[in-house]
Parts: structure tokens; C-alpha cells; sequence
């Protein structure tokens, strides 16, 4: 069996950004490493952040031939905090498998009339 490459351990970089949009939302983009699968890595981080109670979308952004691949997450910030966002793959399998390197959170904010 193939196992997944060492994940980045720390506190990953995070840039907040505010767009204008048709509707009001929050999409926290996750630059991941350590997948190295999209049946079991991909489907795992997957499961574990659509389980947050506050995550309503999740889509994997995977290529194997990345170093690092991509989460994006729409959540309600009134629900779940970002750091539960990331954290719940960071300690997928005691944190063995997979690191959240960086994390974009954009706020979505219809337009002004």
C-alpha cells in the first residue's frame, strides 16, 4: 500500500479577501498536502469537512500530480469557525496524512445600491 506524503505542520497561512457577489456567502479555500489519492484521500478529507455542522459545499480540487491540492468549503461563519474548517484535516488520522498549508477565506457581499 502506498502511503501519503508527510503533511505541512504549523499554522497555515490565511488571507482574508471581501468580494462582491449575487449573494452573501463565505468560500474558505484549503491548499492541502499529503493527498495522494482522490478514491481514499479526497473522499476522506472530503466526508470529514462536510460532517461540520455550519459546511453546506465542498469541492476537491485534486490533481496527483500537485504537491499540494485544494478544498474550497462554503460555510456559515455563524456555525462553524475557520479554524475548525482546517482543522478538521489536520487531524485526520492524528495528523499523520494531511496539512493545511494555507487558506483563503472570502467573504461574498452582494453589491451595494
Amino acid at each position: 500500500m502506498v502511503g501519503c506524503s508527510e503533511p505541512f505542520h504549523g499554522t497555515p497561512e490565511i488571507t482574508n479577501v471581501i468580494m462582491e457577489g449575487s449573494k452573501e456567502k463565505r468560500v474558505a479555500i484549503l491548499e492541502i498536502e499529503g493527498m495522494m489519492c482522490e478514491i481514499g484521500c479526497v473522499s476522506k478529507v472530503k466526508k470529514e469537512l462536510l460532517e461540520l455542522e455550519g459546511v453546506s459545499n465542498v469541492f476537491m480540487d485534486f490533481d496527483s500530480d500537485r504537491e499540494t491540492n485544494f478544498a474550497n468549503v462554503e460555510y456559515d461563519i455563524k456555525k462553524v469557525s475557520l479554524f475548525s474548517i482546517y482543522n478538521s484535516v489536520n487531524i485526520i488520522a492524528d495528523g499523520r496524512l494531511y496539512g493545511v498549508k494555507a487558506v483563503v477565506d472570502t467573504e461574498y457581499r452582494p453589491k451595494a445600491e
